[in-house]
């Protein structure tokens, strides 16, 4: 199958699976998950407080909202209308606010070259296969200012020691990419930074022990090799010069 119609037909799947729970779409994670994510998304961008981001495959608003409370100018994409629905009622809600969504392809964004001073995606190029997250990484480079970052998470074979390859990973299965599949995603940009999130047992301790010691010692242990033990990998990618 060309992979052209490999990305439309997970499109159409996915927007029937995302309309039917768009819902209960937000219990799929661990308020410790989503916490050091915005956490480290943050820290990435701060250095762009003033820039305008792109949220790709912005769902129910996670990562949008919580850039959004701290400050930043964000805009939302995302291919089915009720995720959009229910960020832009939670952003009512939350933030007494409302906020800049579009439907649309993350595949053909609706936008002119070089629009944005850095980009996020997370919980979106796991489902598309390699081949399919090159036009992905390059339609979202399109976008992006030169100096600018792309911020774009892949869940790691490494999860665990390879506990994909477990019962317990067998149960649950990803597409995960491997080290050298992502550094040639991003051949043609500079990455700055590999953040691990979601090392087994942190969500455990931040729940028995303590939240804020859990988010302290997550950062802290984000070292080679430990980091690519994490449940997903944050790739931070310069666009530069070259790119154009």
């Amino acid at each position: 199958m060309a992979i052209e119609n490999q990305i439309r037909k997970i499109n159409e799947d996915q927007a029937i699976e995302q309309t039917r729970n768009a819902e209960d779409y937000d219990s799929r994670y661990s308020e410790f998950y989503l916490s050091l994510s915005a956490d480290s998304i943050d820290g990435m961008l701060k250095p762009f407080k003033n820039g305008l981001i792109l949220d790709i495959a912005t769902g129910t608003g996670r990562s949008m909202l919580a850039l959004l409370e701290k400050g930043y100018k964000v805009i939302g994409i995302d291919l089915t209308e009720a995720m959009l629905i229910i960020a832009r009622d939670k952003a009512k809600k939350i933030l007494n606010m409302d906020i800049n969504t579009i439907q649309g392809d993350a595949l053909n964004l609706p936008f002119r070259d070089n629009v944005f001073d850095a980009l996020v995606c997370t919980r979106f190029l796991h489902i598309m296969p390699y081949e399919a997250q090159r036009l992905f990484i390059k339609e979202m480079g399109r976008v992006v200012k030169p100096g600018g970052l792309l911020i774009c998470e892949f869940y790691s074979p490494f999860w665990g020691g390879f506990l994909w390859w477990t019962p317990i990973g067998k149960k649950y299965p990803k597409k995960y990419t491997w080290s050298k599949q992502i550094n040639n995603l991003f051949s043609d940009y500079k990455i700055i930074n590999k953040i691990g999130l979601g090392l087994p047992g942190m969500n455990l301790i931040s729940r028995i022990v303590s939240f804020n010691f859990a988010i302290s010692l997550s950062k802290w242990l984000n070292f080679f090799p430990i980091k690519h033990l994490c449940y997903q990998i944050l790739i931070i990618a310069m666009k530069t010069g070259q790119n154009q």
